[in-house]
């Protein structure tokens, strides 16, 4: 069995090296020279580092076996020269993988190896250092959870993906972008995006996962919750959205038991999300909405049904809108006899002593049939 090399033994003209390092950086990149390439910074055991690229011929065979934070044994790579301007390591050579290396899992190596070597902001001013190399600012954010935030947060980075998205006018005529995002503990947070934003050359989708600094956080408040986090990110002009890889996937789900909807012990307050089989299923209705002081807004659509769990309890739900038309479709479509699904974002509607249904928000509840669902644990 090869021995391990560390970083710093690293030189070309040989491709049988075995190194065992951390990805503390991952992007990808374009250049029409060379298409899209994903681009590393490794760190070995002994805090060295190194850059890595994968050419765009090969981006296929090792773009799922990559992730950012991950550690792992890279086995039979070539090493060439360094070059060009804001170099990330000062590394003289760099990693090029090959069709033939192969990327192995291991041991993670120790969280507090960062290879982070904060520079000095006199050398940064004074013009001494070499503006070929990339620095670290010792003021620079530190990665945390959504867990973790509270209101005197400051320079933190959370990494997130965005979950579901909605925009809204507010009294001001402002567009505001709402969205509920989650990191990789499984924590969500509503968080606020106003449109003097939009000049950033990024769109936030939902779906895609990015790195956030340079935000507030403030509490959390209104009348109705998609999270039960006592507080709430709003992003400035002045906040960095950076695109990031995927996440390593989580559950967000946070299932209600239908006992507790029904007897109003679940907080109408929060939306919940309901996992169970559709039955009773009605017609697809037209009503008018209601605006201002009983005038007509203008006509929707609504459908009703049951959701039944597995010990047979059943929650009465309304879906509306675009909701009541997938639903429509769906069920005159399928030829399942038993039809499995989640509602996720939906509200809590109580009467009198009792609970009214379960109905979807418009633009941000969903309904995911059986094909869609993920694999994911019944918290129920």
């Amino acid at each position: 069995m090869a021995a391990m090399n560390f970083v710093s033994e690293l030189k070309p003209f040989k491709n049988m090296w075995k190194i065992q390092v951390k990805i503390i950086r991952l992007w990808k990149q374009y250049s029409a020279a060379g298409g899209e390439t994903i681009e590393m910074v490794f760190v070995d055991a002994r805090g060295d580092k190194i850059a890595g690229t994968v050419k765009r011929e090969l981006v296929g065979q090792f773009n799922r076996v990559l992730q950012e934070g991950d550690t792992k044994v890279i086995i039979n790579f070539s090493v060439t020269n360094s070059g060009g301007s804001y170099r990330p390591s000062k590394h003289p050579f760099k990693i090029v993988f090959l069709p033939t290396t192969r990327v192995r899992i291991c041991e993670d190596l120790p969280n507090n190896l960062t290879g982070l070597n904060p520079v000095n902001f006199g050398d940064v001013l004074n013009g001494v250092l070499d503006d070929d190399y990339l620095v670290v600012l010792s003021s620079m954010a530190v990665l945390s959870f959504l867990g973790d935030l509270h209101y005197s947060t400051n320079k933190l980075a959370v990494r997130v993906t965005v979950l579901t998205k909605w925009s809204t006018i507010t009294t001001t005529m402002f567009r505001k972008t709402a969205m509920v995002l989650g990191d990789q503990k499984g924590s969500t947070i509503e968080a606020t995006l106003y449109e003097e934003l939009d000049n950033n050359a990024i769109t936030m989708d939902e779906g895609d996962c990015f790195e956030i600094q340079n935000f507030k956080v403030i509490h959390a408040s209104g009348l109705t919750r998609l999270t039960k986090n006592r507080f709430h990110i709003k992003l400035t002009s002045s906040s960095l959205i950076t695109r990031i890889q995927p996440l390593p996937y989580c559950n967000y789900y946070c299932f209600a038991n239908f006992l507790n909807v029904n007897r109003g012990l679940a907080h109408p307050k929060y939306s919940i999300d309901l996992y169970g089989a559709l039955v009773g299923v009605g017609n697809l209705d037209i009503y008018a909405e209601e605006g201002v002081d009983g005038i007509p807004y203008g006509l929707n659509h609504r459908m009703q049904f049951t959701l039944i769990n597995i010990e047979f309890v059943q929650v009465r739900c309304v879906a509306y809108g675009n909701i009541a038309l997938q639903l429509y479709h769906y069920w005159n479509s399928t030829v399942a006899t038993v039809v499995l699904c989640v509602l996720n974002f939906w509200r809590i509607e109580w009467g009198e002593g009792h609970l009214n249904h379960v109905s979807s928000y418009e633009c941000l509840s969903k309904l995911l049939f059986e094909p869609e669902i993920p694999k994911f644990k019944h918290s129920e």
